[in-house]
């Protein structure tokens, strides 16, 4: 074999292996030079979400509107998500977001606690735009009681909406989501973990002392945000996070190291 069939079949090998490590990358398999080249190279990836569809569970209020206000600033398509209390609240984001742009928005009832209202959260991003590729499962209960107070329906109430939900709302999902789609967990220890957050559902049944005390738990001597959480999230869901996977992401301002 010839030094030249060597040289290009290594070159195509190289190129190979960058387009299914990195699907953006236009290396060329020609020649060294071509593949050197600023044209050849591969793409720096973006923080913008232009074109995308995203979904955020529970995202009328709280951490979940500040979500999806900052997808849609990023230019997604955002379905904001809301229970049957929620419509008025929802409206407001889905403005916001038409009225800031670039992205679009429209504000969709299912309760996200169940399988059959992740499913129909799904189906209605698709049956709205044709595509799927950010579900940020925000939505979720923290319920607080000392062992001895917890009963199964406690137990199973927390396990259906933080749990099984998500899983299957995942699952349905999956069969439309793009390639390089995200899907993002919230949660207090695992996937995306933000600590204690200044939202309605973290102050419930705690008296202001106890808040007071957990607030000084961290560098910055106060409870994080809803608008200190969104632009990370944001981050993770554009293709500028194309090698971040499988992480357990913790933005709580210190108060776990």
């Amino acid at each position: 074999m010839s030094k030249t069939n060597k040289s290009s079949k290594s070159q195509n090998l190289v190129s190979n292996i960058l387009h299914t490590l990195r699907p953006n990358s236009k290396a060329s398999s020609k020649s060294s030079k071509a593949s050197t080249s600023p044209t050849n190279t591969p793409t720096m990836a973006t923080t913008s979400l232009a074109g995308k569809v995203a979904i955020v569970t529970g995202s009328s209020r709280s951490i979940g509107a500040a979500i999806a206000k900052a997808l849609g600033a990023a230019g997604a398509n955002v379905v904001v998500n809301y229970v049957s209390n929620g419509a008025g609240a929802a409206n407001e984001v889905v403005s916001a977001i038409k009225t800031a742009g670039p992205g679009d928005a429209i504000a969709a009832q299912a309760d996200a606690g169940t399988v059959a209202g992740g499913k129909s959260l799904v189906d209605a991003a698709v049956a709205k735009w044709g595509r799927l590729d950010i579900i940020v499962l925000n939505a979720g209960i923290m319920g607080s009681k000392v062992i001895a107070d917890v009963d199964e329906e406690f137990f199973d109430s927390h396990m259906q909406t933080n749990v099984k939900a998500p899983l299957f709302t995942v699952k349905h999902a999956l069969q439309h989501l793009k390639e390089g789609g995200r899907i993002i967990f919230f949660s207090s220890s695992l996937t995306y973990a933000t600590g204690p957050v200044d939202t309605p559902l973290f102050r419930t049944g705690k008296p202001q002392q106890v808040i007071d005390f957990i607030s000084k738990q961290n560098p910055n001597g106060r409870l994080g945000l809803p608008e200190d959480i969104a632009p990370t999230v944001a981050f993770v869901a554009s293709p500028a996070a194309q090698w971040l996977n499988g992480q357990n992401i913790r933005v709580n301002g210190g108060f776990t190291v």
